[in-house]
């Protein structure tokens, strides 16, 4: 696999983690996955199946391309900070 996807992605988890507040402890126990799976995950060495991904960018509340794809994240954080205040 490209290792190009897989630092986008990387970056953009722990991007989105953080603006949720969330942890790699409650990535792991969310996704029922090991610790050294979400660390794969947050350090760029692995990138989730489909369906994790599918998972993954619901509970964030975000779309999988805000997950997959290289993107300027300040030009949509307002609204999707608003959106994601009222499903809270």
């Amino acid at each position: 696999m490209d290792d190009n996807i897989k630092e986008v992605f990387s970056k953009n988890l722990c991007y989105w983690l953080e603006r949720r507040g969330k942890t790699q402890a409650d990535l792991y126990r969310r996704m029922e996955i090991s610790s050294a799976t979400a660390s794969d995950w947050c350090n760029a060495k692995k990138i989730p199946r489909t369906d994790k991904l599918i998972d993954l960018a619901s509970w964030l509340m975000i779309e999988i391309g805000d997950l997959l794809y290289a993107r300027e994240h300040e030009e949509n954080d307002i609204l999707n900070d608003l959106l994601f205040r009222i499903k809270d």
